[in-house]
């Protein structure tokens, strides 16, 4: 390729170039507020350059999505949503089962077994401690867990398990980053280091069962050839956008991924599932220039993909560091409701 006389030569000795990081579940909110003065930029500085938001603060249009439910129209909904070019994905959980809604056409499903309430025996509004006892005693051997994987396999289906989102609830949840308190606002910081535990010792100890039960599901799932996406639901303010899905691919590989796999599964997996694999998801010219560098070999050891040192999105280069620096303090602020 001819390297243009007007283009930027940039030196990456010791660096490694990826697509940029895509989260396939970023919410643009936490504590019951968005936070778009911070979240972008946090995305954006650890490498994430694409974000699929599964729903957002709409009130307006969440009620209405809610309702046609109650009037049983979700088939006329994703048929609708399908031809308008859109992509219909969800965290389940009620009355619709996780088969039902494949054989309706959904294109995703969101939070592996944790969103898979026919599975277990306790209502997902139910106690937490409840609920993740409950998952923590399912077979994986089941009919209905082996008929699920089949369906999201033979039918195209995106998991996207948000294994770091359950963590992110135990009592012995480690930020992503060293310094995730310092994004926060003097208000939403103290609440945060005051805040009780969300689980006691029982409900935690289910958890861990739990979670490693999601990892040798989400396992099963890719070893059969499932399309398995990486997603934070950064809902929880501690979920640090753009770092937490650094998290999320160094559990993909402790759930048996290689670190190109768990790569894959960041980038290429998603843009697939979007399809925008035309556009993003791999390094190649005439594709999108949405690009991050990082120190070190992420392929060898995934623990380097969080070595963000250069970011680009369509083509413009952003240092992370300053992006950092010009959010702190300003998750849970009035300000995080502005654009």
């Amino acid at each position: 390729m001819d390297i243009p006389e007007e283009a930027t030569v940039l030196d990456i000795s010791g660096r490694s170039v990826l697509p940029g990081l895509i989260d396939m579940h970023g919410h643009m909110y936490a504590m019951g507020s968005n936070q778009f003065a911070a979240y972008p930029s946090l995305f954006l500085a650890g490498g994430v350059t694409t974000v699929f938001s599964p729903g957002d603060l709409d009130p307006e249009g969440m009620t209405a999505l809610r309702d046609s439910v109650k009037r049983g129209e979700i088939e006329f909904v994703v048929t609708e949503a399908h031809a308008a070019g859109l992509k219909v994905t969800g965290h389940l959980g009620g009355p619709t089962t996780s088969l039902r809604a494949i054989e309706l056409g959904i294109d995703g499903l969101e939070h592996g077994l944790f969103a898979v309430a026919e599975i277990t025996e306790v209502p997902q509004n139910g106690p937490l401690a409840d609920q993740y006892c409950s998952l923590a005693e399912v077979d994986l051997s089941s009919a209905d867990v082996e008929s699920l994987i089949d369906a999201i396999v033979a039918d195209s289906v995106w998991v996207t398990p948000t294994i770091i989102t359950m963590t992110g609830i135990h009592p012995d949840f480690v930020p992503p980053t060293a310094d995730a308190l310092d994004f926060l606002s003097d208000s939403l910081r103290s609440l945060m280091e005051n805040q009780p535990p969300y689980l006691d010792e029982r409900g935690a100890d289910c958890l861990d069962r739990a979670l490693e039960l999601q990892l040798e599901f989400v396992h099963r799932v890719h070893e059969r050839g499932g399309l398995v996406a990486t997603g934070t639901d950064p809902v929880h303010p501690l979920l640090m956008p753009g770092y937490a899905l650094h998290s999320e691919m160094a559990l993909l590989v402790e759930a048996g991924f290689t670190p190109l796999e768990a790569i894959a599964a960041a980038t290429r997996n998603e843009a697939v599932a979007l399809g925008l694999d035309g556009e993003i998801g791999i390094v190649r010219e005439g594709l999108r220039a949405d690009l991050t560098a990082v120190r070190g070999d992420p392929a060898a050891d995934i623990t380097a993909i969080g070595n963000t040192t250069m970011v680009f999105k369509d083509g413009i280069q952003y240092d992370p560091q300053e992006l950092r620096e010009a959010v702190k303090g300003k998750i849970g602020t009035p300000s995080g409701d502005e654009l």
